[in-house]
C-alpha cells in the first residue's frame, strides 16, 4: 500500500476513534447534566413529562453506564467489535423511546432521534475499525512465508 493511502486510513481511523470518545463524553454529560435538574441536550422540564421525566432520566443514566462498562471491557480486551453489537442496540432506542411516548401519551423531545443515531454511528464506525486487518498482523502474515 503506497504512503498517501496509509495515512489516509490513518487518518480516517483516528477520526472515527476520536469521534467515539466524543459521543462517550456527550452521553456521560448528557446524563450528569440530566440528573442534576439542569437542562441538557435534552429538555427534562416536568411541565413536559410530570412523574415520566425520571424514567427517562434514569434510562439516560443507565445508557452511559452501559456504555462505559462495555468501553471499559473492550479496552481491557483490547479489541472494540463489541461496540458495533451494542451501536446497533443503541439506534434500536429511537423506537424504544418513540414506543414509550405513545404508551405514556407524553410528547418525546425530537432530539432524542439524532442524538441515539449519532452516539450508535459512532459506537459501530469505531467497532468496525476492529475487523480490518491490522498493518501489524499483515506485516506478521507476511514474515510466515
Amino acid at each position: 500500500m503506497n504512503a498517501l493511502a496509509t495515512k489516509s486510513l490513518n487518518s480516517v481511523k483516528y477520526g472515527l476513534e476520536a469521534n467515539y470518545y466524543v459521543s462517550l463524553l456527550v452521553t456521560v454529560v448528557t446524563a450528569v447534566m440530566s440528573v442534576t435538574g439542569k437542562d441538557s441536550f435534552f429538555t427534562m422540564g416536568d411541565d413536559l413529562y410530570g412523574p415520566l421525566g425520571n424514567n427517562l432520566k434514569i434510562m439516560l443514566i443507565y445508557l452511559a453506564l452501559a456504555q462505559l462498562v462495555v468501553f471499559i471491557y473492550c479496552l481491557r480486551k483490547q479489541n472494540y467489535r463489541e461496540l458495533t453489537i451494542m451501536g446497533l442496540f443503541i439506534i434500536l432506542l429511537i423506537g424504544g423511546v418513540e414506543f414509550y411516548g405513545a404508551i405514556n401519551d407524553v410528547p418525546i423531545d425530537e432530539k432524542y432521534n439524532p442524538f441515539f443515531l449519532y452516539t450508535g454511528l459512532s459506537h459501530i464506525f469505531y467497532g468496525i475499525l476492529s475487523f480490518l486487518p491490522d498493518k501489524n498482523d499483515q506485516m506478521d502474515a507476511t514474515n510466515i512465508n
